[in-house]
Protein backbone atom coordinates (compact mmCIF):
# COMPACT_ATOMS: atom_id res chain seq x y z
CA UNK A 1 0.00 0.00 0.00
CA UNK A 2 2.88 2.52 0.62
CA UNK A 3 4.73 1.61 -2.36
CA UNK A 4 1.65 2.75 -4.65
CA UNK A 5 1.29 5.71 -2.65
CA UNK A 6 4.74 6.66 -3.13
CA UNK A 7 4.38 5.62 -6.77
CA UNK A 8 1.42 7.92 -6.87
CA UNK A 9 2.74 10.81 -4.88
CA UNK A 10 5.96 10.84 -7.60
CA UNK A 11 3.81 10.42 -10.25
CA UNK A 12 1.79 13.78 -9.11
CA UNK A 13 4.84 15.55 -8.12
CA UNK A 14 6.41 14.90 -11.88
CA UNK A 15 3.09 15.50 -13.58
CA UNK A 16 3.15 18.76 -12.14
CA UNK A 17 6.78 19.93 -12.76
CA UNK A 18 5.93 19.12 -16.90
CA UNK A 19 3.79 22.32 -18.13
CA UNK A 20 2.28 21.37 -21.16
CA UNK A 21 3.54 23.11 -24.09
CA UNK A 22 2.66 26.90 -24.98
CA UNK A 23 0.41 27.29 -27.28
CA UNK A 24 1.52 28.26 -30.31
CA UNK A 25 1.23 32.05 -31.21
CA UNK A 26 -1.93 33.67 -33.01
CA UNK A 27 -1.78 33.95 -36.72
CA UNK A 28 -2.14 37.97 -37.92
CA UNK A 29 -5.35 39.05 -39.68
CA UNK A 30 -5.21 39.40 -42.90
CA UNK A 31 -5.25 42.88 -43.98
CA UNK A 32 -8.64 44.03 -44.45
CA UNK A 33 -9.93 44.48 -48.28
CA UNK A 34 -11.12 47.66 -49.22
CA UNK A 35 -14.45 48.36 -49.86
CA UNK A 36 -15.51 49.27 -53.60
CA UNK A 37 -16.43 53.05 -51.98
CA UNK A 38 -13.01 53.06 -50.64
CA UNK A 39 -11.35 52.45 -53.87
CA UNK A 40 -13.57 55.10 -55.48
CA UNK A 41 -12.97 57.30 -52.81
CA UNK A 42 -9.17 56.91 -53.25
CA UNK A 43 -9.33 57.16 -56.95
CA UNK A 44 -10.92 60.60 -56.60
CA UNK A 45 -8.74 61.91 -53.80
CA UNK A 46 -5.33 60.91 -55.99
CA UNK A 47 -6.95 62.66 -58.80
CA UNK A 48 -7.44 66.15 -56.80
CA UNK A 49 -3.81 65.77 -55.64
CA UNK A 50 -2.19 65.16 -58.60
CA UNK A 51 -4.52 68.38 -60.42
CA UNK A 52 -3.62 70.56 -57.10
CA UNK A 53 0.25 69.35 -57.42
CA UNK A 54 -0.04 70.30 -60.95
CA UNK A 55 -1.67 74.08 -60.35
CA UNK A 56 0.75 74.90 -57.70
CA UNK A 57 3.60 73.67 -59.71
CA UNK A 58 4.83 70.79 -57.87
CA UNK A 59 4.01 68.77 -60.50
CA UNK A 60 5.57 69.70 -64.08
CA UNK A 61 3.50 68.97 -67.28
CA UNK A 62 5.29 66.20 -68.29
CA UNK A 63 4.65 64.20 -65.08
CA UNK A 64 1.39 65.77 -64.78
CA UNK A 65 0.56 64.13 -67.99
CA UNK A 66 2.32 60.77 -66.91
CA UNK A 67 0.59 60.84 -63.43
CA UNK A 68 -2.89 61.15 -65.37
CA UNK A 69 -2.04 58.31 -67.53
CA UNK A 70 -1.69 56.00 -64.25
CA UNK A 71 -4.81 57.09 -62.43
CA UNK A 72 -6.65 56.84 -65.98
CA UNK A 73 -4.99 53.27 -66.11
CA UNK A 74 -6.64 52.22 -62.87
CA UNK A 75 -10.15 53.74 -64.22
CA UNK A 76 -9.95 51.20 -67.04
CA UNK A 77 -8.69 48.34 -64.87
CA UNK A 78 -11.99 49.25 -62.64
CA UNK A 79 -14.60 49.11 -65.94
CA UNK A 80 -12.74 45.71 -67.03
CA UNK A 81 -13.01 44.10 -63.72
CA UNK A 82 -16.89 45.54 -63.39
CA UNK A 83 -17.76 43.72 -66.88
CA UNK A 84 -19.49 41.16 -64.60
CA UNK A 85 -21.27 43.33 -62.30
CA UNK A 86 -19.28 43.05 -59.36
CA UNK A 87 -15.88 43.63 -57.78
CA UNK A 88 -14.37 40.62 -56.03
CA UNK A 89 -11.91 40.92 -53.10
CA UNK A 90 -9.13 40.18 -55.08
CA UNK A 91 -9.81 42.68 -57.79
CA UNK A 92 -10.78 45.20 -55.10
CA UNK A 93 -7.16 44.41 -53.62
CA UNK A 94 -5.58 44.21 -57.26
CA UNK A 95 -7.31 47.71 -57.44
CA UNK A 96 -5.85 49.25 -54.16
CA UNK A 97 -2.44 47.76 -54.77
CA UNK A 98 -2.19 49.71 -57.93
CA UNK A 99 -3.68 52.72 -56.36
CA UNK A 100 -0.73 52.67 -53.62
CA UNK A 101 1.48 52.39 -56.78
CA UNK A 102 0.13 55.74 -58.33
CA UNK A 103 -0.10 57.34 -54.51
CA UNK A 104 3.34 56.31 -54.24
CA UNK A 105 4.60 58.31 -57.37
CA UNK A 106 2.49 61.40 -56.76
CA UNK A 107 4.38 61.76 -53.08
CA UNK A 108 7.48 60.62 -54.39
CA UNK A 109 7.06 64.12 -56.98
CA UNK A 110 5.10 66.07 -54.48
CA UNK A 111 8.16 65.65 -52.09
CA UNK A 112 10.87 67.61 -55.04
Amino acid sequence: MRRVFLSALVFAVLAGCVAPPPPPPPRPAPPPIPSANAIDQRQRDLEFKIEQGFRTGYINPDDHRMLRMLADDVRRQEREYMNDGVLSPGERQSLWSHQDRVQGEVDRLMRR
